[in-house]
């Protein structure tokens, strides 16, 4: 709430700049709890709409018409979901995103899954890829470039002509990157852990409603809802164009995409998970 005692509603009217998305996302989280808490009578006639749509919405794709009690805000690194609604009957877990492009989960290679445990894609890339370069300056060890990959910005003060060599080498790496994931998924992408995903897939999306707000429809849009056995019984199915390992059964389709989130082969290699 704004200090006039006004919503600033125009958080939800467009996405933010990428280095306040955690704040802006932060907000439009507090103002879905607030204004369905405070008296009516305190909201503005543009307020008053936005929170009969909000309202309306989970009574009809989340609480099947039962009154919410409350909602509290849960969002936060450690939960894997933003808001508990309560009603007359049951507590029920809510992810809220925001935006007009399709969700897709995005987990980081070193930490929920891998092709195999004896060898993920993070240390291929560097013996496969890095240590074979013709380097002018000093590499990281491996542990020190594992340690580093994950990070935002890497030990600039460490190594600054190796990642400034990476990135100044962009179609030489981009060219190594892509053939790496594809040489390493070739190899390795039968192992993967297909109980291991199954589970992620079904703590990240089973145990809680998926919401998200369209910014150009102006609407709240249902996305997921809990549910039981969805991931049970994954397969290996193939590599689809060189970067994908597509795995079934016979309720879905879950597509792996390999890739790097920022810098590509310096920064952020990661899952990019889609189920279909």
């Amino acid at each position: 709430m704004t200090t006039d005692g006004t919503f600033n509603l125009e958080v939800f009217s467009s996405k933010s700049t990428k280095n306040k998305n955690a704040s802006t996302n932060l907000e439009r989280e507090k103002i879905l709890v607030e204004i369905f808490s405070i008296e009516i009578r305190k909201l503005t006639k543009e307020e008053l709409a936005f929170r009969e749509k909000w309202i309306s919405f989970l009574k009809t794709h989340v609480t099947n018409g039962d009154n919410i009690l409350k909602i509290e805000h849960y969002g936060g690194r450690g939960n894997n979901f933003d808001f508990l609604l309560t009603t007359e009957i049951a507590s029920m877990k809510l992810e809220f995103k925001f935006g007009t492009t399709p969700q897709d989960i995005q987990v980081y290679c070193n930490k929920d899954i891998s092709c195999s445990d004896l060898f993920k894609y993070p240390e291929y890339y560097y013996n496969n890829v890095l240590v074979k370069l013709d380097l002018p300056c000093i590499r990281p060890s491996l542990s020190e470039y594992m340690v580093d990959i994950y990070k935002t910005t890497p030990s600039l003060t460490k190594y600054p002509e190796f990642y400034d060599y990476l990135k100044s080498h962009k179609t030489q790496i981009q060219t190594n990157v892509k053939n790496s994931i594809t040489q390493f998924l070739t190899t390795y992408g039968n192992l993967v852990d297909t109980v291991k995903v199954g589970n992620m897939l079904t703590e990240k999306l089973c145990s809680k409603t998926t919401v998200k707000y369209d910014f150009k429809k102006k609407e709240f849009i249902l996305l997921g809802k809990p549910c039981n056995g969805k991931f049970d019984d994954l397969v290996f199915s193939h590599i689809k164009n060189g970067n994908t390992i597509v795995l079934t059964n016979d309720r879905c389709t879950v597509n792996m995409l390999l890739r790097w989130k920022n810098h590509n082969g310096v920064l952020g290699p990661a899952w990019q998970i889609k189920v279909v």
